[in-house]
């Protein structure tokens, strides 16, 4: 017999009161059945149950502070014994996509530690800190990208790289920049230069 939670409550109802409620499960997840039963009781007869299906304990993040990516693997498996496949396809798509993409900014020295945790902002230098922003981008994937001096850490040849990786990418974003070199006037196909006249004019007055 199998009833929905919402009738298991109705039974709770005064002229039922003697029928208990009994969480049963969930398994430990290192079994391949993560399986809770919600069972109703009259005495020791099961008079309703209703299954949840895919119940797991937590505590999965804080396993995944001492392991690398590949050891993470077994994890993600326990998250879902239902369709783990899917778990493990999603979690080293990812941690590939996150591979490639420091890589494409040049910082692909970072890459065996995207799992450490470390005060950043001051291990990377200022240039790193931008080819940073600039990966966040590639994984956002915005269709309109806003740039305020975003490489002028970076040397002219960095600079060149990281623009013509957006100019290049294959959503076609719109790339709005705003910059003191003339250098950057290649990769946009319009430019506005805010000369002292033109700022004086826009300001208001005191």
């Amino acid at each position: 017999m199998s009833l929905q939670l919402s009738e298991l409550s109705d039974a709770d109802s005064d002229d039922q009161e003697y029928l208990w409620t009994l969480n049963f499960g969930p398994q430990h997840p290192a079994t391949h059945t993560t399986l809770r039963l919600i069972l109703k009781l009259d005495g020791e007869t099961i008079v309703g149950a209703v299954p949840d299906i895919g119940y797991l304990h937590s505590g999965f993040e804080k396993l995944g502070e001492d392991l690398d990516f590949n050891q993470y693997v077994t994890i993600v498996d326990r998250m879902n014994y239902i369709s783990p496949v899917a778990n493990e396809l999603s979690w080293i798509q990812t941690v590939e996509k996150l591979v490639g993409v420091l890589k494409q900014v040049g910082l692909e020295q970072l890459s065996p530690d995207l799992d450490k945790v470390d005060l950043w902002a001051q291990r990377l230098s200022g240039g790193e800190q931008q080819r940073l922003a600039i990966a966040r981008v590639l994984l956002a994937e915005p269709s309109v990208i806003f740039l305020d001096e975003a490489t002028a850490s970076l040397d002219e040849a960095g600079q060149e790289m990281l623009y013509r990786l957006l100019r290049d990418l294959p959503w076609h974003p719109t790339i709005i920049s705003v910059g003191h070199r003339a250098t950057l006037h290649q990769f946009h196909d319009r430019v506005f230069e805010l000369t002292a006249a033109a700022r004086a004019a826009t300001q208001s007055p005191t």
